[in-house]
């Protein structure tokens, strides 16, 4: 849980550096470490109060709206087969509901997808 706060608040970091942001490979691969953190912690069992500090670190995590490769936010690259496979070997997959989200061609009354 340590690990997970101090690779988010590294995140913080680099976010806030508007002058000389990230070099895009290593903060991909930052966040998609943090995204294999998650994916672990959460086959662990954890106090109520453990759980709640880690949702907590999450939300700050994804507030922070952090963009890696191709412009990815955790959540594509949550799901994305390419960030689930460190080298040749694959780590945790987070699953993926349906069958890839919402017919592209819908859209709401404001016509957004």
């Amino acid at each position: 849980m340590t690990v997970l706060g101090k690779s988010v608040r590294e995140v913080e970091r680099a976010v806030a550096q508007r002058d000389n942001p990230p070099e895009a490979p290593q903060f991909t691969k930052a966040l998609s470490i943090i995204l294999h953190l998650i994916f672990l912690l959460e086959k662990l069992e954890c106090s109520p109060e453990q759980e709640h500090q880690k949702k907590h670190t999450v939300y700050r995590l994804l507030k922070l709206n952090p963009r890696g490769r191709s412009g990815f936010a955790p959540l594509h690259m949550a799901v994305d087969k390419e960030t689930t496979s460190v080298g040749r070997y694959p780590v945790g997959r987070f699953p993926f509901p349906g069958g890839g989200g919402a017919p592209p061609r819908v859209r709401r009354r404001r016509r957004f997808t």
